[in-house]
């Protein structure tokens, strides 16, 4: 299967021209015999949080994270540079749009799963982030080690949303399927 499909018109306007990921994956274990590890890309603005989140996913050797980074531009290069499986994000952002970033890394790679990890809560937050389809959306704070549980859950094919969240989607009407565009 492709994993990341280069999409330069979409990533012109970052800055990011020429990165045109083209793999090829016969295997999910690419023909080694191994269990594949989860490729993991994390944004958050704050390198503080950066550092915890490493501290708490470098323990698990299932996960592999290939960047931590802080802009929306460095998530897009890394995007297009790894076959990935889960990107991590928080919403907050100094170089441009996350939902914007997450729209064109999704583009690029269609099988990638997303993570929102944010401070930010209510519905204004949750109706712009939930437009973009995640896998998820996770409301700060919260134990480093849920978000190990959570990432690996979300690689796994499985939702997930902090009860919050949760509670506002079940509000919705019948037909907000119209709601997401």
């Amino acid at each position: 299967m492709y994993a990341c499909l280069g999409v330069a018109g979409a990533l012109e306007s970052s800055g990011v021209r020429g990165w045109v990921a083209w793999m090829w994956d016969s295997q999910p274990d690419g023909g080694s015999g191994m269990a594949r590890r989860v490729k993991v890309l994390v944004k958050d603005l704050d390198s503080s949080v950066r550092k915890l989140y490493r501290h708490a996913l470098s323990a698990d050797t299932r996960l592999q994270v290939v960047a931590y980074v802080g802009s929306c531009r460095e998530a897009l290069y890394h995007a297009l540079e790894w076959d990935l499986d889960v990107f991590i994000t928080n919403i907050k952002s100094f170089d441009g749009c996350a939902f914007d970033t997450v729209r064109k890394i999704m583009a690029a790679c269609p099988r990638v799963r997303v993570l929102y990890v944010s401070g930010f809560a209510g519905p204004p937050f949750y109706a712009r982030a939930l437009s973009t389809r995640p896998a998820g959306y996770m409301v700060k704070p919260f134990r480093v080690e849920k978000l190990v549980d959570v990432v690996r859950r979300v690689a796994a094919g499985e939702n997930y949303y902090s009860r919050c969240v949760q509670c506002w989607r079940d509000e919705l009407p019948d037909d907000s399927e119209s709601f997401w565009g």
